[in-house]
């Protein structure tokens, strides 16, 4: 496993021996940590590291947050490694956090939903949320519904959600159409 995991960690573009290093360093432990083999653990860790464009230098951080998604989530490591690299892209193209993409996925979880529809789900609202039909867009200035973002310009998710806490799906519906992405908005 490990002579997989430092394949991947190489062929994702970690070639410099001190990078390399440090993720296989990181992989082993989150590996341990998470319940999963080095081969996933490597990975989940490059494929957060190239979807945010971050260097080696993060890996400790983005295993720590791969690790709390898992701790309070109801997923895996096996299973988050299977989908997160489907929402990732759309995540950093909303601008929203890996941090937050990991708390959305332990809410999401926890709350009685599989990762892998969770993945969907969460998928489908930012890309709903970041560029909505024009009658959803529409929909949503007259509701006086807003994408809210943080000083620094990142999705500010849970005030974006926050407002439509208390609506029925069908309200849900016209804002964001895809059933799916609507797990993400009502849970």
């Amino acid at each position: 496993s490990l002579y997989k995991a430092k394949y991947d960690v190489v062929s994702a573009g970690f070639a410099d021996a001190a990078d390399s290093a440090k993720i296989l360093a990181a992989t082993s432990k989150l590996a341990v940590g998470g319940v999963t083999s080095a081969a996933n653990a490597a990975d989940i860790l490059t494929t957060a590291l190239n979807a945010y464009g971050l260097s080696a230098r993060s890996v400790n951080d983005v295993s720590d947050i791969l690790f709390t998604t898992v701790k309070f989530g109801k997923t895996t490591m096996d299973e988050l490694s299977a989908t997160l690299g489907m929402v990732l892209p759309f995540a950093r193209a909303a601008k929203l956090g890996l941090a937050d993409v990991g708390a959305v996925m332990a809410s999401l979880t926890a709350g009685g939903i599989r990762t892998a529809e969770a993945t969907t789900a969460l998928r489908g609202a930012l890309t709903g949320l970041a560029s909505p039909a024009d009658a959803a867009k529409k929909a949503m200035e007259e509701a006086g519904i807003e994408v809210k973002r943080f000083d620094d310009g990142t999705l500010d998710i849970l005030e974006t959600v926050k407002q439509f806490v208390g609506m029925p799906p069908d309200a849900i519906r016209k804002f964001i159409p895809d059933v799916r992405a609507q797990l993400a908005i009502g849970a």
